[in-house]
């Protein structure tokens, strides 16, 4: 009964459609779609003027208004390219906002679903899909983004060299899998598919030789672990030559971290204090609000649009149902039971709907105010770190100079097990972990040393990272600064051993510096120990002959 009334409702809109509306020219159709594609492409490129300058977020707000006309004629039309093109263009405003990854995600996936099936713009596909794996890697979907470089890099490493001379934003993927810590994926891109000579800025789209030399720099410092590149000497000349807010943050961010790999800590915190200057400068209050109004009242529009055209079909509908309701009451009469309770089951279904959807918005902001706070924390705990290195360079006094190295090196021990917890999905590596750490600190003292590492996959509580961390920078510290080797040319040598055995976690360390007289009397250093093995409820031993070997079992249950 339901499909024979759907059935007939369909008949009849058809042939009351034919009787009231005269059927247009085709001629006068098609010359009223070329007008308004040629209109829409100009407000489109109204709006990429406007977002090219790049002067923070107001300029985003101001494109957003050419992309919202764009996305109004779009909508009027229901062609798929109009549609591509609008779309894409609101994707490129969440993309600058970087406030809404979710958003971005959507915008460019739906961009690139629309530019598939298309024959003639094979490139904007393959351009959009990169975006796409561009907007998951800033939402530190690895999974995801590793995914779409890989399909795109399958499609395109059987084409031929001609072709792949004209996908420009090819050094962009490699750029893009650097973001995710995909090294090997990045080099590959870059062997297989492009060339140096073929790489070139463009001001329409990105800096793609620009980015080629972070990624390469990127692939150097964190892949080949090389102290110094002639990549990053070309991006710091490229940050020098910065000429808007967005881009000098973005270069300053990566210059800190690749300087901060490369243990050139100076410059690292250089380039962090002007990471805070210019956020605070970007981080504007009325170009922020702006913005967030613009991208507010922007989704309104669309709403408001999908609103009046819902509104217009239930209106043909209700003038459809009074001509057909004569002629469908013996029908009516006998589904009235079943519209019953099919009406029941849409409600509830439409009620759960909902409630899925305030549920996953409230875990995206959620998961947004998380990323803030482990953001801002990073921040604070650079901040220290700086400030600890300014008093350093200040002070003459011998004393003052430890204690501030020593607190300073405690700052860094922290921070450095922040970024490895924030950015890593699972446990933290503690190998990487303990040789950064002691990089960091022997870096502080001119000591010749040989580090033995003896660490087996263990299981730690979350809560124990931290104390552990600690735990381990005092004892290094400690052996630094006081350990003497048996000869005076004699390297010092450190040994550091974890391994776990059921539900107890051993950890044990010593070096080669023999003991002359009677050991020093504790210090502050000591006594943090004392207090973090209380904390934690381990049981710290030190051998009679041996007070500065340390072993110290920690249960785990």
């Amino acid at each position: 009964m339901k499909w024979l009334l759907r059935s007939t409702h369909i008949l009849l809109i058809t042939w009351l459609m034919s009787c009231q509306q005269p059927a247009k020219p085709a001629a006068d159709q098609r010359a009223r779609f070329l007008a308004d594609s040629a209109t829409q492409l100009r407000f489109i490129w109204a709006g990429n003027e406007e977002y090219q300058q790049k002067k923070g977020f107001a300029s985003f707000a101001r494109s957003l208004a050419y992309y919202d006309s764009a996305q109004a004629i779009a909508d009027r039309w229901k062609n798929r390219r109009m549609l591509a093109r609008a779309v894409n263009a609101r994707g490129r405003v969440y993309d600058a906002w970087d406030k809404e990854p979710q958003r971005t995600i959507y915008y460019y996936g739906r961009t690139s679903e629309l530019y598939k099936p298309m024959a003639d713009e094979r490139y904007r596909y393959l351009y959009t899909t990169h975006l796409l794996a561009h907007a998951y890697e800033k939402a530190r979907d690895t999974l995801h983004t590793t995914a779409v470089l890989n399909r795109l890099y399958d499609e395109m490493q059987s084409q031929d060299t001609a072709l792949l001379k004209t996908y420009t934003f090819i050094p962009e993927m490699a750029h893009i899998a650097t973001g995710v810590g995909a090294y090997a994926l990045a080099t590959k891109i870059l062997t297989n598919l492009t060339r140096r000579a073929w790489i070139a800025n463009d001001s329409s789209t990105y800096n793609f030789l620009d980015h080629y030399y972070l990624t390469r720099s990127r692939i150097d410092a964190f892949t080949k672990q090389r102290r110094s590149s002639p990549y990053v000497d070309s991006l710091t000349n490229v940050f020098s030559q910065s000429r808007n807010l967005l881009d000098s943050l973005y270069y300053a961010e990566n210059l800190a971290r690749i300087h901060r790999q490369q243990q050139h800590h100076e410059a690292a915190s250089q380039y962090y204090a002007l990471v805070n200057d210019l956020t605070h400068r970007l981080n504007n209050s009325g170009a922020v609000a702006q913005m967030q109004d613009a991208l507010v009242s922007s989704e309104l529009l669309v709403e408001k649009n999908k609103m009046a055209y819902q509104t217009a079909v239930r209106e043909a509908r209700w003038q459809t149902i009074w001509v057909l309701s004569v002629l469908l009451i013996v029908i009516s009469l006998l589904s009235f039971y079943l519209y019953r309770r099919n009406r029941l089951v849409e409600t509830q279904a439409k009620r759960l709907s909902q409630l899925n959807e305030q549920l996953d918005e409230q875990v995206v902001q959620v998961q947004l105010l998380n990323k803030e706070i482990q953001h801002r924390v990073k921040n604070n705990l650079s901040m220290i770190y700086s400030l600890l290195r300014m008093q350093e360079r200040n002070t003459d006094h011998p004393e003052t100079l430890i204690q501030l190295q020593q607190a300073r090196l405690r700052v860094e021990s922290i921070a450095t097990l922040h970024s490895q917890l924030v950015g890593d999905e699972g446990p933290v590596d503690l190998h990487r972990y303990i040789k950064t750490m002691l990089d960091s600190v022997v870096g502080c003292y001119d000591k010749a040393v040989t580090t033995n590492f003896a660490i087996a996959p263990v299981s730690l509580p979350p809560k124990c990272y931290l104390p552990l961390a600690l735990i381990l920078t005092e004892w290094v510290t400690n052996s630094l600064k006081h350990a003497v080797p048996r000869k005076p040319i004699d390297t010092l040598y450190i040994n550091i051993a974890l391994d776990q055995d059921k539900d107890a976690l051993r950890v044990e360390y010593s070096d080669n510096g023999q003991l002359t007289g009677q050991p020093a009397m504790p210090g502050l250093g000591m006594d943090i120990i004392g207090l973090l093995v209380r904390q934690i409820k381990a049981t710290l031993t030190t051998p009679p002959t041996h007070p500065y070997h340390y072993k110290l079992t920690l249960v785990c249950g």
